[in-house]
């Protein structure tokens, strides 16, 4: 696979974890996307840079949206 359609593949999917909010814990959501947990941490300043604002919620163990507004992410071509 293309590097870059991996990095756009992996941003779109942290993004619907994270609108979910089901991405549960650092280790756990660097698991579902198979990724290090360093990895993460730059794929989220990636997505924080964009303008998202991300939080970790302990109680819901759980990173979400810290507003209501959300990044959306296409992927495609024509």
């Amino acid at each position: 696979m293309d590097s870059r359609i991996k990095i756009l593949t992996i941003l779109y999917r942290m993004e619907q974890l994270i609108y979910h909010e089901s991405t549960g814990t650092p280790e756990e959501f660097a698991q579902k996307l198979e990724i290090s947990k360093r990895s993460l941490y730059n794929y989220l300043k990636i997505l924080k840079d964009f303008g998202a604002e991300i939080r970790y919620n302990q109680h819901r163990r759980s990173y979400e949206y810290a507003n209501q507004k959300r990044l959306l992410i296409k992927i495609g071509y024509k």
